[in-house]
């Protein structure tokens, strides 16, 4: 500002000697060369009027970046007005020549924190973002900086002044140069925090239904089935009385009684699953019945995959059977092993938990004490969709037959429990199981 103060002043400083130069000799040449006034008068009015058009240019092409600017200006309070229409929570100007940000915050903003007082500079929002999630935030608007795109969107976490995290969608919009230089960033914020936990209560509600008509279908096609493996028997029993001297025969007798026996181990198994077979629950203390199946279970796997655990429910009793619970875990432990290739290692945790309200109603448990038992393994793990299909009976990802975690569904149900699941892709697999005290 003070250089083109300075520049103005000495233009009108030339202006005035070369005006006053001017007079003098037309003065002179009026009075000794009156034969030359005119043309001396004539070339001081073109040299006049050129200089007052190169000046009128001049001040134009002095003022036009100053009309880009308030240009720009005026499009970006347009943009803001607009944008703080549809956002509820807040808008984040970035100037991003020089890293400031200003604030601007919504009406019904949820966020406890005032932060138009705390963010002043963009690394100041950039500390309360999860630490999980900064890479890949600075990076996406990084790239589109240098991008010639003018919008993108991202979800990551941010921290509150309560110590939690939460949710949120941001939407941004570059304002850019004639040169397609970033200039401004306005960064559109949303809480989603309520809204995705609403969509995973209903995710859970429809998986609640689904399973439970699974439940009724599967609960009918066992009871037929055994129905029908019930005749089945009966005639191989009487057939075997009429073979006992027919060596040939019995053989093919015996291979009839086998099969048959399988297909009744199954019918057990989807019988499990709908929660009908509830006898033979006894009190047990918990980490002592785990500890003496564990031994057992681990014969079977590779020399590969170990087995870690950390049993620590302090002697913590709970109501079950404990062949289903020796089944259940036999499960576990094989889809746990069968996840991981060559080699790995697998988990098994217990301990006693309190579970809040809204914990205990995500589960469609009651709020209070439980014992979790966990088991986690590092292996190649599942997405989404495989999650929500996980307990489905004859539902596999490997070459299993698909009914060894509806089991355990059926067994956790069977004891008033509930189970839960989580695994990402290349991110090992992590199962929760829940159940009462006594």
């Amino acid at each position: 500002m003070t250089d083109s103060k300075e520049k103005q002043r000495s233009f009108w400083g030339w202006t005035l000697a070369i005006g006053l130069l001017y007079i003098v000799l037309a003065w002179m040449f009026f009075h000794y060369q009156p034969a030359l006034f005119s043309v001396v008068a004539a070339v001081m009015l073109t040299t006049a009027l050129l200089g007052y058009y190169a000046g009128h240019i001049r001040t134009q092409n002095q003022h036009q970046p100053v009309a880009q600017r308030l240009q720009q200006t005026e499009q970006s309070l347009q943009t803001q007005l607009t944008l703080n229409q549809l956002c509820h929570d807040m808008v984040l100007n970035w100037h991003i020549n020089d890293d400031q940000v200003t604030v601007q915050i919504g009406l019904s903003l949820p966020f406890t924190l005032d932060w138009t007082q705390s963010i002043a500079h963009i690394s100041d929002w950039y500390e309360k973002v999860h630490p999980d999630d900064i890479t890949g935030l600075e990076q996406q608007m990084q790239n589109l900086i240098k991008s010639s795109d003018l919008h993108c969107s991202a979800q990551y976490r941010v921290l509150l002044s309560e110590g939690y995290y939460v949710l949120i969608i941001e939407h941004c919009v570059v304002q850019r140069n004639e040169h397609n230089e970033a200039l401004h960033m306005l960064r559109v914020i949303n809480d989603i925090s309520a809204q995705k936990a609403q969509l995973a209560n209903l995710e859970r509600q429809c998986q609640a239904q689904k399973i439970k008509a699974l439940i009724t279908l599967v609960d009918g096609v066992a009871h037929d089935h055994n129905n029908v493996l019930a005749v089945i028997s009966g005639f191989i029993e009487l057939l075997e009385l009429k073979v006992v001297d027919n060596q040939d025969l019995q053989y093919y007798v015996d291979q009839l009684a086998q099969a048959s026996s399988r297909g009744r181990q199954q019918g057990d198994k989807l019988l499990a699953y709908s929660r009908r077979r509830r006898i033979g629950q006894v009190e047990v203390v918990f980490d002592q019945a785990v500890s003496g199946m564990i031994e057992r279970l681990r014969a079977g796997l590779s020399d590969s995959i170990s087995v870690e655990t950390a049993l620590r429910s302090d002697g913590a009793r709970v109501l079950l059977d404990s062949e289903q619970l020796e089944t259940a875990l036999g499960n576990l432990i094989t889809n746990s092993a069968e996840a991981m290739s060559q080699h790995g290692v697998i988990w098994l945790t217990s301990q006693i938990v309190t579970l809040s309200a809204d914990e205990a109603q995500s589960l469609q448990l009651d709020a209070g004490q439980w014992l979790v038992f966990v088991v986690k393994d590092d292996g190649c793990g599942i997405n989404d969709t495989a999650v929500s299909q996980i307990f489905d009976p004859y539902y596999s990802n490997t070459s299993g037959t698909g009914l060894g975690l509806s089991q355990v569904y059926g067994f956790v149900q069977c004891s008033h429990g509930a189970i839960d699941v989580s695994s990402k892709p290349d991110k090992g697999c992590k199962i929760w199981v829940y159940l009462p005290l006594r």
